[in-house]
């Protein structure tokens, strides 16, 4: 099953223009804490892609360390958002409008390629893992942080999600691209294009996702399932207990 594109677009639009704006300063807390578990706090002087960068927040964070970041998008909406929070961080960084499976790089140009809540987007993953593949050095990094499909609260989730996808897809918070992949899946993904040193690591940071500030009901879904995730996390197998998960992997010819 392939991307539906135009829903991709049409989501990042209205996501883009209402959800990102009812963020905060724990917003940046938490996806400092992502770039920190990812390794990425002891980068410097590389050069990086942030596919799938949406509002552009971590590809600031990721510039501030002291690298050189291009971030590329599908949706307009994002890229002007992505603009304007790198220059409220003082950041200068690169921001291109791109399909995550039709990348316009050429080979062996980055030394780190960091995918962050974007391939869940994608039913099937060949083509952005081909892409990543095809524009790392070798010897260079792909890092993914994705929600974690081991995760049985993250499962019974998506069992709610599915009952009422027509509305969450209507009130934007959702497309019908959204596949909850494994960790396993996401392995085996990077151990077929050829990917060594593949690891799998759980987070969780305890903060909430961006939601639209009008929806109280789903506002009170999520922190029910972020009290949840608290338990899961202390008693849960590694594997299971995240809510969300890392997987890296070490690009060879």
């Amino acid at each position: 099953m392939r991307q539906d594109k135009l829903a991709e677009k049409l989501f990042e639009e209205k996501n883009f223009s209402e959800v990102v704006d009812s963020g905060g300063p724990e917003k940046r807390w938490q996806r400092m804490h992502h770039i920190l578990a990812a390794g990425l706090g002891e980068i410097h002087d590389k050069v990086v892609l942030d596919c799938g960068c949406g509002a552009g927040e971590d590809s600031a964070i990721i510039a501030s360390l002291g690298n050189s970041v291009v971030g590329t998008d599908i949706s307009i909406s994002a890229l002007r958002k992505a603009k304007a929070n790198s220059e409220r961080y003082a950041q200068v960084v690169d921001f291109i409008e791109a399909d995550s499976e039709f990348l316009p790089f050429r080979r062996d140009v980055f030394d780190i390629c960091y995918c962050s809540w974007t391939l869940h987007h994608f039913p099937d993953l060949r083509g952005v893992a081909n892409q990543l593949t095809r524009v790392l050095k070798n010897g260079g990094r792909a890092i993914i942080i994705e929600p974690n499909g081991f995760n049985p609260i993250v499962r019974i989730s998506e069992l709610i999600e599915n009952s009422v996808r027509s509305w969450l897809i209507r009130t934007g918070v959702d497309t019908p691209n959204e596949t909850m992949h494994t960790p396993l899946t996401y392995l085996n993904t990077l151990r077929s294009e050829g990917f060594l040193e593949v690891r799998i690591t759980p987070l969780f940071d305890l903060g909430l996702p961006p939601l639209p500030p009008n929806s109280i009901l789903l506002r009170c879904m999520v922190f029910t399932r972020k009290v949840l995730q608290v338990w899961a996390w202390i008693f849960l197998p590694s594997l299971f207990k995240g809510p969300d998960v890392i997987v890296s992997g070490v690009r060879s010819l």
